[in-house]
């Protein structure tokens, strides 16, 4: 079956990534052709710069208020810079792709010329309204069912937020969409029951599709560089705060090593550009790999610390969603590993993890989520 595949535009999130990457490699293991739908983020008219960009600066420097525009704009002008290990991943592991696309008619096209048999939306927060260029497309809106037979999967979606974030339109507009599946799956429990109760479907629990490959297919990656362990706490944090300082003091009192950082300040736009330069993906395997233990406030973090059976503490991130989390953690019997206050640190350090019992979960919801899969493209 020829299949594309239908993610978030792709950009310096190590996560975001890895999973395109991963999904590609899982289907095309199961003797499928695979093509990567290349939605980009999309264009922004020249004829708006003119009205909006004045606008901005008079927001911004006149009223000292925030002004986005400004920021998409700093953002999209060092994009080429910041990404240049992202990209030259992206080039190298995600592939074939489909012509770049920027609408749903863009994407259509893009169906149409290659033939495609089945297009999969996911994985990674893709039913999130506020990270798509146009959440219907993402439920497979720019397809007619009635002249274009092509099959419609959703593999490990997720909507990212705790609550729920969909205006009444688009709740009734995605659930007449979505009702056209052929195949669901989400990444989430809680995801499974907003299935139900917004858009009145079923829908199957699988895992993030980082999750379905074995680690040396990671390692393998950066092996070359050597993977030798070294004595290091590594930290992958997003969003700093208080308490996060206050955890890293906590774990620094109790275990003696150096901290070694995995990312750079790609997404604060005010830091000088070379300071936001994302480092290669490699690099970032690697760094958790081989390290004595992670702290993150990361999904994909967590994730890839479970498959490399790597001592980790999660911090409760609420403004990215708990329900994530709570629903990875929960998979592996792992919710002592998130912390929300100081008492949870301690716990978390006192607690050995059983990876044996770790891996068997692993190896059981991999068999659950491969079924899917063979089911959905079968």
């Amino acid at each position: 079956m020829k299949i594309g595949i239908l993610t978030l535009p792709l950009h310096t999130n190590y996560g975001g990534n890895l999973q395109a990457h991963a999904l590609l490699k899982v289907l095309k293991k199961e003797g499928h052709e695979v093509v990567f739908l290349d939605r980009r983020r999309n264009k922004y008219k020249p004829v708006k710069f003119f009205i909006t960009v004045p606008l901005g600066l008079v927001k911004k420097y006149v009223l000292n208020k925030p002004a986005p525009i400004l920021d998409f704009y700093k953002s999209t002008r060092e994009y080429d810079i910041v990404s240049v290990n992202a990209r030259k991943f992206i080039e190298h592991y995600i592939n074939p792709k489909s012509e770049p696309a920027f609408s749903g008619e863009d994407l259509l096209e893009e169906t149409l010329k290659l033939k495609l048999d089945a297009i999969v939306v996911g994985s990674d927060q893709v039913w999130k309204p506020s990270y798509t260029p146009n959440i219907f497309e993402y439920f497979l809106g720019f397809i007619d069912g009635n002249k274009h037979k092509v099959r419609k999967v959703s593999y490990a979606a997720s909507f990212g937020n705790d609550d729920w974030k969909y205006t009444d339109h688009e709740t009734k507009k995605c659930a007449s969409l979505v009702q056209k599946f052929d195949a669901l799956s989400v990444r989430e429990d809680l995801a499974v029951k907003q299935c139900t109760k917004f858009f009145g479907v079923e829908a199957s629990h699988v895992l993030d599709p980082t999750l379905l490959l074995d680690a040396d297919e990671y390692v393998d990656l950066f092996r070359s560089e050597g993977i030798e362990k070294k004595q290091t706490i590594s930290s992958y944090v997003l969003d700093r705060s208080d308490f996060i300082d206050a955890v890293f003091a906590r774990v620094s009192s109790k275990i003696d090593l150096p901290v070694n950082k995995l990312n750079t300040r790609t997404e604060e736009l005010n830091a000088p550009v070379q300071e936001r330069i994302a480092p290669p993906v490699e690099s970032w395997l690697k760094g958790i790999f081989t390290s004595e233990m992670l702290i993150t406030d990361s999904f994909h973090g967590c994730a890839f610390a479970i498959l490399f059976n790597v001592p980790f503490i999660v911090i409760g991130n609420e403004r990215r969603g708990i329900a994530r989390f709570n629903s990875l953690l929960t998979l592996f019997n792992l919710q002592s590993r998130m912390v929300k206050s100081e008492q949870d640190i301690q716990i978390a350090l006192e607690h050995q993890i059983d990876w044996d019992s770790v891996n068997a979960k692993l190896n059981e919801n991999r068999e659950r989520s491969y079924q899917f899969i063979r089911k959905a493209f079968s």
